[in-house]
């Protein structure tokens, strides 16, 4: 089991990724993970800080002590800090750069970008997987029955590219829901988890 980990200022550029475990339950959803933390879990991707994603998640409830339980549960691990405060605000922007920390283990996939800040494209079926997850749950649990026909053409999906072409109508739903704001907040994150 691991040692949770406790945030302190330097906090907010710590980088996690999902373990095999992680993965595994995003897949198959068989340990019964609790839905609170199972939208924080779908975005983490080793390669954006902790600060980005509570900006990306705290809508949806995320808070920092989720990460000590995704930790406990074995589900994510730390595998760096970002270089510096202005890299650890971009997203998927150039050069950003990360120190592993002693004892992350690669797993045969690398998520440390090096100087040039280029990353080797994640995985098309996890991209699928996260992406298909959190659009079902999204529309299942805030627009309920009235987002039924949507979730048939999101099971209708057999790739990432297939589900971003249903990003606009998507956000068209969300939208009359709720709120133009949220909507496009919902849309960022599904674009980030279906991006390679």
């Amino acid at each position: 089991m691991s040692v949770p980990v406790r945030f302190g200022m330097a906090g907010d550029f710590i980088v996690f990724r999902k373990t095999a475990r992680g993965r595994s339950e995003i897949a198959t959803n068989e340990r019964g993970l609790d839905r609170r933390l199972r939208p924080l879990l779908i975005l983490i991707d080793g390669q954006v800080t902790v600060g980005r994603l509570l900006q990306l998640a705290g809508p949806l409830g995320a808070r920092r002590e989720h990460f000590d339980e995704l930790v406990a549960h074995g589900m994510i691990e730390a595998v760096g800090e970002a270089a510096g405060e202005a890299d650890a605000e971009a997203i998927g922007g150039e050069g950003r750069e990360f120190r592993a920390q002693d004892g992350a283990q690669d797993g045969g996939e690398e998520v440390l970008a090096g100087a040039d800040g280029e990353y080797e494209e994640r995985d098309p079926y996890e991209r699928f997987a996260a992406g298909q997850k959190y659009l079902n749950e999204t529309i299942a649990g805030k627009v309920g029955l009235k987002g039924t026909f949507f979730v048939l053409k999101i099971a209708r999906c057999g790739t990432a590219e297939d589900l971003i072409a249903l990003l606009p109508e998507f956000e068209q739903i969300m939208t009359r829901r709720f709120d133009a704001d949220y909507a496009q907040h919902c849309r960022a994150i599904a674009e980030n988890l279906l991006a390679p």
